[in-house]
């Protein structure tokens, strides 16, 4: 994040000048008076003038204080704004729960409380989970972080279609068992997770073979449930690809 250099400010020589480095914390304990030392902050003296650098860029300059006396003089220096403060968070780090263990984290603009459930940008489409966590971002954490977004709150109607689809889900699990056994392929399926807008349909597995070969499930799958299969190794071993999932097996 960056803050505004303070302003250019006429102090005696020499001098200590008083930072506060939050004037908007109704707790003055929480934002305590700093003293910094006026040479020492000085790239740029002129004409007994002072220009901060960053160490102090953005507080609020409060007074300048003379190591000979001791005596303040106050400053009439007003404050940045409060979104210049770190104190101040600018968005939302929220880790939503799914099906089964799975989990995800998303930006959201509001804070949202625990077990609120919510409608999630999804793969290729959108997808409903329950919140689990909330950690506050500022600017340059959400600069920085390329992740999903929450695009609103569920609906109760919503949250309940996407209960019901556990009945769905059944159905979908007794058809690729049957398709695994008839095709001899070496994976044990434990879970089938619909995506909540019914788009993709996943099947978490295991399985003791390097590379299972499971093409045909795709193929078959998507000729029956008309959405896009995806096989999760909920229980990858070292390199192996897959999502791992606390499943009991």
């Amino acid at each position: 994040m960056s803050y505004p250099v303070s302003p250019v400010v006429s102090v005696s020589s020499p001098a200590r000048l008083a930072y506060r480095h939050n004037p908007y914390c109704e707790d003055p304990a929480a934002s305590p008076v700093v003293y910094l030392s006026a040479p020492a902050m000085s790239p740029a003296v002129s004409n007994g003038s002072f220009m901060s650098n960053s160490s102090a860029a953005g507080c609020q300059l409060v007074a300048s204080v003379s190591v000979s006396s001791g005596v303040q003089t106050p400053v009439d220096s007003p404050p940045p704004s409060p979104t210049m403060y770190a104190a101040v968070p600018v968005g939302y780090e929220v880790k939503v729960e799914f099906k089964h263990g799975r989990s995800g984290v998303y930006q959201h603009t509001e804070r949202v409380e625990p077990d609120t459930h919510l409608i999630v940008e999804g793969d290729r489409g959108t997808d409903l989970g329950m919140v689990v966590g909330v950690v506050p971002m500022y600017q340059q954490a959400m600069d920085q972080k390329k992740v999903n977004k929450v695009k609103r709150l569920a609906t109760k109607e919503e949250v309940k279609t996407w209960k019901a689809l556990v009945q769905d889900e059944a159905r979908a699990m007794k058809y690729i068992k049957h398709q695994v056994s008839r095709h001899g392929i070496s994976i044990t399926v434990h879970r089938a997770e619909f995506q909540f807008d019914r788009k993709k349909l996943t099947f978490h597995y295991t399985t003791e073979a390097a590379h299972p070969d499971f093409r045909c499930l795709l193929k078959e799958g998507y000729r029956q449930f008309r959405c896009r299969i995806w096989m999760n190794n909920c229980n990858p071993q070292g390199t192996d690809p897959g999502q791992a999932l606390p499943i009991v097996v």
